[in-house]
């Protein structure tokens, strides 16, 4: 093995502001290190589009972490888009990753 991709396929919410409708998410994806940039994690994304497009997926999304620029330059090389943000602050007697600092 040499990745491997965690597909779901989901529903949107059922409240009156949303349209029904199913789409796709990459819950997890990984590639072995000594197979990056040669093709595996595009042909993971490539089965995960096929397959959430065989079930009728309206998109395919997935999250990553702000500070993971490989994997932004790779997600905005396959075509993908932000569509939303999460934003975190920090609370006193914690670092910046949320860990509690004793």
């Amino acid at each position: 093995v040499i990745g491997v991709a965690l597909v779901l396929l989901k529903q949107s919410p059922e409240f009156p502001v949303f349209r029904p409708l199913s789409y796709g998410v990459i819950d997890a994806i990984a590639v072995d290190a000594g197979w990056r940039r040669r093709g595996a994690g595009r042909a993971l994304v490539a089965a995960a589009t096929a397959w959430a497009e065989s079930r009728g997926a309206a998109w395919l999304e997935l999250g990553v972490y702000e500070f993971n620029r490989d994997a932004l330059a790779f997600y905005d090389a396959l075509g993908f888009q932000t569509a939303s943000r999460k934003l975190r602050r920090p609370l006193r007697g914690s670092g910046p990753e949320g860990e509690r600092l004793e």
